[in-house]
Parts: C-alpha cells; sequence; structure tokens
C-alpha cells in the first residue's frame, strides 16, 4: 500500500491533545503534524515554521512527504492548507 492510500483511510483532519500540547494532523498533501498555540495560551514556542492566523499559530511542523520539486508551489499549497487548518480549529473551539 502506498502512502497516498494509507493517509486516505483517515479524515483529512485530525486534531488531539497530549497533556498541555495540542496538535494537528492532516492526512492529504501536504502531509503534516503541526502544534497548535492559541494567543490565549501566552508566548509562542519557537519552530522552524510558523503561520499565524486568527490569534492560533501552527507550528513545529512535522512533514511525511518528500522534499518537492517545485518548493514555489509547494509554499503556497501549505499556506493554503494552514488557513484551512486555522479555520477547522476555529470550528473545533
Amino acid at each position: 500500500m502506498n502512502r497516498a492510500a494509507l493517509f486516505n483511510r483517515y479524515p483529512e483532519w485530525i486534531i488531539g491533545q497530549d497533556g498541555a500540547s495540542r496538535f494537528i494532523t492532516h492526512c492529504r498533501y501536504p502531509r503534516l503534524i503541526a502544534k497548535i498555540h492559541r494567543q490565549t495560551d501566552g508566548e509562542c514556542p519557537g519552530g522552524h515554521y510558523r503561520h499565524s492566523e486568527n490569534g492560533i499559530t501552527l507550528y513545529d511542523f512535522i512533514f511525511f512527504d518528500g522534499k518537492p520539486a517545485d518548493e514555489a508551489r509547494f509554499a503556497a499549497v501549505l499556506t493554503e492548507t494552514c488557513r484551512r487548518a486555522v479555520k477547522k480549529i476555529c470550528e473545533t473551539k
């Protein structure tokens, strides 16, 4: 079974919590896990990549796909995915 087929068995978004840490998993391209930080939680810890919107920051990303050939296209897709992730998080408050 290829990676896409494996991830497609799960919902597109999985939001979870372990102790005080909250996470979002995106099971479609670009497949990723990121930590969730809400503005009300205080100062956001560091991370290699961040996306902030509506008082929510996604950070400490782990990507499951290999390095894309077209990095500019990947950046655009990732930005849109992050926007959709924030919307999903806001819906689950």
